[in-house]
């Protein structure tokens, strides 16, 4: 799997900041001969000094990993840019075999459309850092999803949420779409939006109020590589690192928006109380 590019980071950020070499080792607190050798590969960072180099970056306020994914984002030649957030990194190549059923959509490769969607997931976690694909669609079987009823219990039935209801001929037909493609784009669902969907599966909402409470906290949506197919069309662009200060805005970011979402799902629950169906309606 692709690791660091901390020289093409260097040389991001010395060029943006318009300094010199000795001036760039002068900024980093670092000697003339160190950074050389890393801007010329020579030598591989330490972590203190990659850490050095996002701090320089972060009090100028200049986002290198941004820079990193605009240039990504003019080379996608017709594919999709997509973004892995990943708590401890990848080691080795990418397979479907240690993924988890449990999940959106069950097992497969999942991925976001935006660098904050993944910096957001990993933001806790000191060793978290972002990994950059290419996916190219053309010949691969995609099916979308967006915030509707069929997500809806395409997700409570993937998590498993309910129980004794597989059978029925809604949730069939759902999961034979889903095994038939290679990839899938659907929204991102948060840990607001799962309490939501349990209420949901468990009666305590009705179809219209689990709507509007999780179409009023979108997080984006996701890419999902179901098959090793999808998997082999999947080219590794870059590995982001990231730095103290992203991680702490990314954090504030969260918190933020988990507050303004406790407060929709709120008000969406209570204005929608009365209309829609219960899932013993919709699945009987």
């Amino acid at each position: 799997m692709i690791g660091y590019d901390f020289r093409k980071d260097f040389i991001y950020l010395r060029h943006a900041m318009g300094l010199s070499l000795h001036e760039f080792a002068e900024a980093l607190g670092m000697s003339f001969v160190t950074l050389a050798n890393y801007e010329n590969g020579i030598a591989f960072p330490t972590e203190e000094a990659v850490e050095a180099l996002h701090r320089l970056a972060y009090a100028n306020k200049l986002d290198i990993n941004l820079m990193r994914t605009h240039f990504l984002e003019d080379d996608k030649k017709g594919r999709l840019l997509l973004y892995h957030g990943s708590r401890n990194g990848i080691n080795g190549d990418i397979n479907l075999v240690h993924g988890r059923m449990v999940n959106d959509f069950g097992l497969g490769f999942y991925m976001g459309e935006t660098l904050n969607q993944a910096t957001n997931w990993v933001c806790e976690y000191r060793s978290g850092s972002v990994y950059c694909f290419y996916l190219d669609t053309a010949d691969l079987k995609g099916i979308s999803f967006d915030v509707d009823r069929e997500w809806m219990l395409a997700i409570c039935y993937y998590r498993g949420y309910l129980k004794g209801k597989e059978n029925h001929p809604l949730i069939r037909a759902i999961h034979e779409k889903v095994e038939q493609a290679d990839y899938i784009r659907a929204p991102i669902a948060d840990n607001l939006m799962y309490e939501t969907l349990m209420d949901f599966a468990n009666g305590n909402l009705t179809d219209e109020q689990c709507f509007h409470a999780l179409s009023a906290n979108q997080l984006g949506y996701q890419v999902i590589c179901r098959t090793q197919k999808a998997i082999d069309y999947l080219e590794p662009a870059a590995r982001l690192y990231l730095g103290a200060g992203e991680r702490k805005d990314a954090r504030n970011c969260r918190a933020e928006e988990r507050q303004q979402g406790i407060a929709k799902l709120r008000i969406a629950r209570n204005q929608y109380q009365n209309e829609g169906k219960y899932i013993d309606a919709i699945i009987a």
